[in-house]
């Protein structure tokens, strides 16, 4: 049975429980802490912010300029819970009052405080509102958490959690004062918010509107939607609020509480401004995610390898990569999520995307019109979008942009929010000498495995698809990794030892293969071994990346799941530590725990592992291209037991294999049959009756034949 890797993204060693997989059906395990460290800064899923235009009444407005006083007339605000007078004003980093990292919480009113300092708020701001100058309101949990403080700046040790933290629960509310919503059918409550929470088996961050005085709350989540465990959300909310105040039968005493709920334990902040209700435009489509294919979206994540008709080579194979060679470009799936946020039907809505060519030219794609009534939500998908559709018609090499935005017939009320983020995908070729690149997950950084620096196995998966016509057959030529190095958090060890492979097929597949070493697991062979160097050391900024090269050249064969994979031996405590990033696609890594003996999924988090591709430019002594066949040096070579030969024909061709002696005598020979045109085929020579010395082997067709030397120990 495959097993999901259950994230407990968190701080400390201890396993907080799970990040929810909900596509996967799977036998869930505890698991070790993916540690966030403030040295590196990650990335931020940001949307659009929008404001109500002017002609949009606005019910109930608060800035938090009075802190807790509430802004004009409106009355003061108020807290509740345990852990409510947590609740404290602050103000943008750098500014007068601004939020500390290294000063404490001292006006006095919130003693749960003390003197404790923030472990991992690191170089981030409060809110990115647009009043935020004038003051904001914070909810620190991970001061709070801390055992941090001015005279003590501990700083996060994973392998001493104790000294730093704690992991208390906290469950506190922001309650506003009451106002009237009297006459009011349809309205928005909207906010701005950067939030940031985690771990435990559950935790909540919720906005809840109250129409009868705080006697019941309706409540509305406001972190799941955005961001997953361990996400920093910067963005507006706007609530469509309308059903609730359309079934009320007195809107004289409206409250709204923002509501922090950590069950068993919780993790860092929240941080608000802006709160109002205003009136719901007529018009008004908002643009959620993009996609560039975001296959997991489209297929049932649980049936990719039990039931039938679906495959794990068919799921990777149209993941959304963020590298691809110039012979392996794929169409694009684009995608947009839209909500319909206003009071009316909208019409003839269509997806807009424009990509721009790293020269400078674009292209524009649209989808197909359709209706999206008020309040739903769905996908705007434009299909078999190719980057030959610019007018050159060529595939040019660099990254390209994808812009995207939503439109209907009707005029919106907020043109402001119809544009997505925007995607990127970068084409690269052979001209660096070392291949071209091929990757799945973006260049950011999420966070870090802390426990999972020896004993492993890390593996990315890759699915290539049919080669480009006019290019020559290409190989898998090197395995690149990024070795963290962050000290006293996740720090790579330099003259430590790992190892390199390439798998082929997916262990769930049930016919995973490694392709280098005597073992499939415990493989140490030296040409598979690195000895890390302290230039490959990653701490911040873009990432370093080590390549290896393959001990011999891996002929790629379209649509089969090839793997990048590096080892980390048994040594005792952690020696080599990978960042986590974090893919639109799921399942994109695994991983072998040999202390369980079992692979796992990352779920939702990719290890940054990737191929470099190529003709074999660093290894064209390994490579024969002659009359239309291709002939890949044996390995191992030399070899004792069995060696395994690589060949692919130009076209379908019969084919015979030969082995002779130095003296050209004949000492072996199969008929191999017919052999399809440009599908990389493996041969193994078992030894047999071959005595020590060097031979000369041939793969033979009825029109022409191809010899490389090989020897047997």
């Amino acid at each position: 049975m495959k097993k999901l890797y259950t994230l407990g993204i968190a701080l400390s060693m201890v396993a907080f429980g799970t990040q929810s997989m909900a596509q996967v059906k799977v036998q869930s395990i505890g698991g070790p802490s993916i540690t966030q460290t403030a040295v590196i800064k990650p990335s931020a899923k940001k949307m659009t912010p929008s404001t109500p235009k002017d002609d949009l009444t606005v019910y109930f407005s608060e800035d938090f300029s009075n802190g807790f006083d509430g802004q004009g007339e409106n009355g003061p605000w108020t807290t509740g819970e345990d852990q409510g007078n947590l609740w404290f004003q602050t103000f943008p980093v750098g500014e007068t009052n601004g939020y500390s990292t290294t000063e404490a919480v001292l006006d006095g009113n919130h003693p749960e405080y003390q003197d404790k300092l923030p472990l991992f708020f690191g170089s981030r701001d409060v809110v990115s509102s647009p009043t935020r100058s004038n003051g904001v309101m914070m909810f620190d949990i991970d001061r709070w958490n801390s055992l941090s403080t001015v005279e003590t700046p501990l700083s996060y040790d994973p392998q001493n959690p104790e000294l730093s933290r704690t992991d208390n629960m906290a469950h506190g509310t922001l309650i506003s004062p009451s106002f009237d919503l009297t006459g009011v059918d349809n309205a928005l409550l909207t906010f701005y918010q950067r939030i940031r929470l985690c771990c435990g088996p559950a935790y909540t961050a919720d906005v809840e509107l109250s129409v009868d005085g705080g006697n019941t709350w309706i409540m509305y989540d406001v972190f799941n939607p955005y961001g997953e465990g361990n996400d920093d959300i910067d963005i507006q909310v706007s609530l469509n609020i309308s059903d609730v105040l359309q079934d009320a039968t007195d809107l004289s005493d409206c409250k709204v509480r923002f509501n922090w709920n950590g069950i068993e334990t919780s993790t860092y902040y929240w941080s608000l401004d802006d709160v109002q209700i205003v009136e719901l435009p007529a018009n008004d489509l908002i643009a959620g995610k993009t996609y560039t294919n975001n296959w997991s979206s489209m297929l049932p994540v649980d049936n990719i390898f039990e039931e039938e008709g679906y495959s794990g080579a068919e799921y990777y194979s149209a993941f959304e990569y963020y590298n691809q060679p110039e012979y392996y470009t794929r169409p694009y799936n684009f995608g947009m999520d839209v909500v319909n946020g206003g009071a009316e039907t909208q019409t003839d809505v269509i997806l807009t995307v424009t990509g721009n060519a790293p020269s400078g030219a674009t292209h524009t794609w649209t989808s197909t019109p359709v209706e999206i009534e008020s309040g739903v939500e769905t996908t705007l998908w434009i299909n078999n979008a190719m980057l030959t559709d610019f007018e050159s018609g060529e595939i040019e090499i660099g990254q390209y942009t994808f812009n995207f935005e939503v439109s209907q017939a009707q005029v919106d009320s907020r043109p402001e929010d119809n544009v997505g983020t925007t995607r990127q995908s970068t084409i690269s070729d052979e001209s660096d000498n070392i291949g071209a690149i091929m990757r799945n997950d973006a260049n950011n950084y999420a966070g870090a495995y802390t426990t999972r620096g020896q004993d492993i196995i890390w593996n990315t998966s890759y699915v290539f698809p049919e080669l480009a016509d006019g290019f020559e057959p290409k190989f898998i030529t090197h395995v690149e990794v990024v070795f963290l190095n962050s000290p006293g958090f996740a720090a790579t060890i330099p003259g430590e030892v790992v190892y390199f492979n390439v798998r082929k097929n997916h262990p769930y597949d049930g016919l995973d293969e490694a392709v280098f070493g005597n073992d499939p697991l415990f493989y140490e062979d030296e040409d598979l071994e690195h000895v890390i160097s302290e230039a490959e050391l990653w701490t911040s900024g873009a990432f370093i990346w080590t390549a290896f090269e393959l001990p011999n050249p891996v002929a790629i064969e379209p649509g089969v799941i090839y793997n990048a994979e590096m080892r980390i031996p048994a040594a005792g405590s952690g020696i080599a530590f990978l960042p986590v990033t974090s893919p639109q696609e799921d399942i994109s890594s695994i991983f072998y725990d040999y202390a369980e003996g079992t692979w796992y999924y990352t779920g939702t988090n990719a290890m940054p592992l990737r191929f470099r591709t190529g003709s074999g430019p660093n290894a064209i002594d390994k490579i024969t291209v002659e009359s239309g066949l291709t002939l890949v040096q044996n390995y191992p070579n030399p070899f004792t037991d069995m060696t395994k030969i690589q060949y692919i024909l130009d076209k379908s061709n019969k084919v015979s294999f030969e082995v002779r002696d130095i003296t050209g005598k004949l000492v072996y020979a199969k008929d191999l049959g017919n052999v399809p045109a440009n599908a990389p085929q493996t041969f193994e020579l078992q030894r047999g009756n071959l005595a020590p010395g060097m031979y000369t082997y041939t793969i033979a067709t009825p029109e022409f034949q191809v010899s490389r030397k090989l020897t047997v120990q």
